[in-house]
């Protein structure tokens, strides 16, 4: 006998846009599951993708 079970995630993106405002990125994206942040990316600061280490995930 298999028992099977169905689970609901979320995922979402946001990404800001921008010119000529001083200190601040012209682009920016974060990207979350479950509400727990699991990449960003910044213009400037050319930070790389990342998981964090989480049960919830």
């Amino acid at each position: 006998m298999f028992l099977s079970s169905t689970v609901t995630h979320s995922l979402m993106y946001f990404v800001t846009s921008s010119t000529q405002v001083p200190n601040f990125p012209q682009f920016v994206a974060v990207g979350y599951v479950n509400g727990l942040q699991i990449t960003h990316y910044d213009k400037e600061d050319h930070e790389t993708p990342h998981l964090p280490e989480d049960d919830r995930l």
